[in-house]
């Protein structure tokens, strides 16, 4: 993955967190957040198109080429697993398919993103009712108020956690597409 994308990915994990002392804040930066991050997700994923579209055309175009003058390709006998092997030894569209496997990992981390930012819109949410819950009830016993607290840091807790390892699964998931 390029330099300037892990930057990016990495910038935008950072917006994610939530501070829970300023949630009318985090609430306006919701939309903002999940609109760049779906934004950046649909250029992705049409990256990943672009690129399949490509390498469909060259494999075509290889394919035509192949059977045109397959000796100049060092091929005596013309089968399909002749003109896939010879495609497939093609430095041009072996680059396109590293490429294409670049794009979807990198389409791949920008929908784990957009979808950690909708857990976020409902982390806020639960944050807020917790918040609105616990202001009206501010007569209620202490117990009551401890435990309201203690719900939202569980929640808040939890959301953290699940982020977190959700980008470490990430990192093995691309580990493995690389052995």
């Amino acid at each position: 993955m390029e330099q300037d994308t892990k930057t990016l990915l990495d910038e935008l994990r950072g917006r994610i967190e939530v501070d829970r002392n300023e949630l009318e804040l985090e609430e306006e930066k919701q939309s903002s957040i999940h609109l760049e991050v779906g934004e950046l997700r649909v250029e992705a994923k049409s990256a990943v198109g672009q690129l399949e579209t490509d390498i469909k055309f060259l494999r075509s175009d290889l394919d035509a080429e192949i059977r045109k003058d397959p000796g100049k390709f060092g091929i005596e006998k013309i089968t399909g697993v002749a003109v896939d092997s010879a495609i497939m030894r093609n430095e041009e569209y072996r680059n396109l398919e590293n490429k294409l496997v670049e794009a979807q990992t990198v389409s791949d981390h920008f929908q784990i993103l957009l979808s950690t930012v909708e857990e976020r819109k409902s982390l806020l949410k639960d944050l807020v009712s917790l918040y609105i819950y616990n202001y009206y009830s501010q007569n209620n016993h202490s117990g009551e108020k401890t435990e309201l607290k203690d719900l939202a840091d569980s929640r808040y807790k939890q959301f953290k956690e699940d982020k977190y390892s959700r980008n470490e699964n990430d990192g093995e998931e691309r580990s493995s597409k690389t052995d």
